[in-house]
């Protein structure tokens, strides 16, 4: 069975999905206009990168020389393609490009690799059968975050402060055998920044951006649930 192939591009200036044609055996990146994927970003090279199929379908990335570098996030591993040469694509890889925010700080582009069929379900997570079409997934090989819904992935871009809320709260679950558990806002504040004498509302403002990100109706959310006075719970279901 073919899968689908795509590339998720996840930015400063925005998000986009690209879905890779049979056709197709080169992609070029940069912030020239006539890229195959242009990151309008004055920090990002002309061709930054290219991304080619190669022996066997298999596609591959690798670094134009560019000003900055290209990455390679697999898992906790990290990969510099232009120091260690061209690297075959597997699911969930995210190929990093970094930059720099108006005022100068650190920030980054991510193109995440995506194949999905029937094939990549089997890998990755258990039966879709003990599973509702619409659900939020937590990767602890990758470390990263998925909503899946109707049998398709995609992956949900964190913030740092986000992405410490959900792995304080996953971990959580599993010391209760993976059901979800209530977590109180002291506990969430100590997991996030480290001191408990914060406000309710700061993870409040938290738990309403990560909503907006995965719920379908962030108004009667189904994954982050409200305990009401007390914190909230986070039904998410763990894959490899």
């Amino acid at each position: 069975m073919k899968l689908e192939q795509l590339i998720q591009v996840l930015g400063p200036n925005g998000s986009w999905k690209i879905k890779l044609k049979e056709d197709k055996r080169k992609l070029t990146v940069g912030r020239d206009d006539d890229r195959d994927i242009v990151l309008n970003d004055k920090n990002i090279s002309r061709l930054h990168c290219v991304l080619e199929k190669g022996e066997g379908d298999y596609w591959w990335v690798s670094d134009n020389t560019s000003t900055n570098g290209t990455f390679l996030q697999r898992g906790e591993k990290q990969i510099d393609i232009k120091q260690e040469g061209s690297q075959r694509l597997y699911h969930g890889d995210v190929i990093l490009i970094p930059s720099k925010s108006i005022e100068g700080q650190p920030t980054r582009w991510e193109l995440v690799f995506e194949e999905i069929g029937e094939a990549t379900e089997k890998v990755v997570q258990p039966s879709a059968s003990s599973f509702s079409s619409d659900r939020l997934e937590y990767s602890l090989s990758q470390q990263i975050l998925f909503r899946t819904q109707s049998g398709k992935r995609e992956r949900i871009p964190l913030t740092q402060n986000e992405g410490k809320m959900i792995r304080y709260m996953l971990q959580q679950n599993q010391k209760n055998e993976g059901r979800a558990v209530m977590c109180d806002y002291e506990s969430l504040f100590m997991a996030i920044w480290g001191d408990s004498d914060r406000d309710k509302t700061e993870v409040n403002r938290l738990a309403f951006e990560l909503r907006k990100k995965f719920e379908l109706d962030p108004q009667n959310p189904i994954f982050l649930e409200t305990v009401w006075g007390d914190g909230y719970r986070l039904n998410v279901t763990v894959i490899k």
